[in-house]
Formats: structure tokens, C-alpha cells, sequence
């Protein structure tokens, strides 16, 4: 009998040798090759530099602020996290992550947009995988939304066994490098003359919660000398419409702005948003719009900044 205990011992001991084994492999390859989706928290800890400007926001973020434009046009090091498909509760976990390694910056520059300030579960949870087994404390930050299992939390590899994509990413080769949390898209406009994107809508998320948390996030970066800037990127036209959903969503921003003392950038009623040329749907711009709104914001954050110091 102690025998057979102390072969079951063994055996369960091994195993978990092997799982710990797997898991790193697996962590470490998924690192290396960086799926979009995950990049904006993977690239954070990558180097711990400094940057004077950071834009966060959801995908918007990383597609349409080109961090070299803004560099050379404000003579800054600015850096982007665009976390996507993600509003401002997972945003605002990983700035803080962010902040952790890098420290603060001089300027947040949060996009906002009809979908940014409510809470969200779900998304970039298989994609952040990576780190949260390594990072407590990012693991126990998005466990207030993802809810966590024991076994996800504590037994290694157990997490990789529903991973629908596991064995796309571990095969796939390294992603196109983003540029300082930039990703550029090369796309051109995708939709045939008079139609509309079908999932594209116009409707205002609205999360009392998230609103309230985010003031005190703001309030933390204000006690830090961390000044905050809004900014309402260009999105093409027929998003740009005069309807309820974004007079509600505009009284919003300006109502917590208005709290906080915070500098709203709008540019949803620029020439660019006529421009097909700098879009590839209807509220992301490509490459070429993405040059040009980063250069219009940075001379526009220049000459903020420069005023107010």
C-alpha cells in the first residue's frame, strides 16, 4: 500500500513538473510571437523607458496615433497602449501595470469614443494568458471582471486547456511589429459606394460605475502631475451624425472633463472624416489617415502644452 501511495505521489509529482515545464514553453512561445490582440500588454514589458506621452484607448488608440509623428512633431517620447475590443476597466488596469514599470508619464491622452467607459469581461482573456500566471497581480487586477477559476489561477496549464487558438499561435509566425504600441493598418476602404458597415451603429455606452472609477483614476494621475487630454479621433461622416446617441455621448465627456479640469481635443467634425482615403471602415483610419491626424493632434498637443506651461 505505501508502495502504490508513494507511486501515485510520483507520478502526481512529475506531472506537475511536466505541466510547469509546458507552461513556460507555452507562456514563453506565445511572448515570442505576440498575436495582435495581446501586444499592447506584451510590448509593456518589454523595456522600462520612459515616455513623456501616453495615448490609451481601444483599438482606436493603437491604429490611429502614429507615436513617430507625435514624436517629431511635438519632440516627445510618446508610447501608445490600444487594448482591443477593450473599454476603460481593463484600459485602466494595464496603465497601471504600465505605470508599475515605466512610471508616469507628463501626458495621458485617452481616446474616447461611444464605447469606451463602461466595463467589459471576456475579451483578451485568452490572449493575455501569457502573463497572468507570471503576474499576480495582473491576474488578480483582471480578476475582478474575469472570475477566475482556482485551477486557472493556481495549477499550471490548466488555463491552455480551453484555449480555443492555442495551437494557431504556437505554429503562427511573429506578428508584424508594433512600432512604441502603434499598429498601422495598410488597408484601404473596404465598402462599395451608399454602403453601410453592418455592424457599424451608433449607440453611447454609458457605465455609472466605470465613470465614477475612472474619476478617481484621473484624480490619481492628477496627484502625480500627470495632465490628461481628451480626444475624440476623426471617424468617417456617417458615424459623425447629429443624433441623440452622440449628443449623449459628448454631454458625458464634457461633463466629467468640465469636473476634472481636462482639455477636450475634438475631431470627429475635421475634413479628414470625409476623407475615404484615410479610413478602411468607419471608425479606424489607415496608415496614411493615421500620419495625418498624428500630426494635426501633435501640433495641437504642442501648442496646449507649451501654453500651459
Amino acid at each position: 500500500m505505501k508502495r502504490f501511495v508513494g507511486q501515485c505521489m510520483l507520478v502526481l509529482v512529475l506531472g506537475l513538473i511536466l505541466a510547469i515545464i509546458l507552461d513556460a514553453c507555452i507562456s514563453r512561445r506565445l511572448r515570442e510571437i505576440e498575436p495582435e490582440m495581446a501586444k499592447a500588454v506584451h510590448l509593456i514589458y518589454q523595456d522600462s523607458d520612459y515616455h513623456d506621452l501616453v495615448v490609451l484607448g481601444n483599438s482606436r488608440a493603437a491604429e490611429l496615433y502614429d507615436p513617430a509623428m507625435l514624436d517629431s512633431t511635438m519632440g516627445c517620447n510618446s508610447y501608445v497602449i490600444g487594448l482591443h475590443g477593450t473599454p476603460i476597466n481593463k484600459q485602466m488596469i494595464c496603465f497601471d501595470k504600465y505605470v508599475q514599470i515605466h512610471g508616469y508619464p507628463r501626458v495621458v491622452v485617452q481616446n474616447v469614443d461611444l464605447i469606451t467607459m463602461f466595463a467589459r469581461s471576456g475579451c483578451l482573456r485568452e490572449e493575455t494568458y501569457a502573463f497572468f500566471f507570471y503576474d499576480r497581480s495582473l491576474m488578480e487586477a483582471f480578476d475582478e471582471y474575469e472570475e477566475f477559476s482556482f485551477f486557472e489561477k493556481y495549477l499550471p496549464l490548466y488555463r491552455y486547456l480551453s484555449y480555443n487558438h492555442i495551437q494557431n499561435y504556437l505554429f503562427m509566425e511573429k506578428g508584424v511589429p508594433f512600432y512604441k504600441g502603434y499598429f498601422p493598418q495598410y488597408k484601404r476602404w473596404r465598402y462599395a459606394e451608399g454602403e453601410i458597415a453592418p455592424d457599424a451603429g451608433i449607440a453611447c455606452a454609458r457605465d455609472e460605475a466605470m465613470i465614477k472609477r475612472y474619476g478617481e483614476f484621473i484624480e490619481n494621475l492628477q496627484a502625480h502631475d500627470v495632465q490628461v487630454v481628451f480626444c475624440f479621433a476623426p471617424m468617417y461622416e456617417w458615424m459623425n451624425q447629429d443624433c441623440e446617441e452622440n449628443r449623449i455621448m459628448h454631454r458625458m465627456y464634457d461633463s466629467i472633463a468640465s469636473v476634472y479640469g481636462i482639455t477636450v481635443l475634438d475631431y470627429t467634425k475635421h475634413p479628414i472624416c470625409a476623407d475615404k482615403s484615410s479610413f478602411y471602415d468607419y471608425t479606424h483610419l489607415n496608415n496614411l489617415g493615421a500620419e495625418r491626424f498624428s500630426i494635426l493632434l501633435g501640433q495641437d498637443l504642442d501648442s496646449i502644452l507649451v501654453g500651459e506651461n
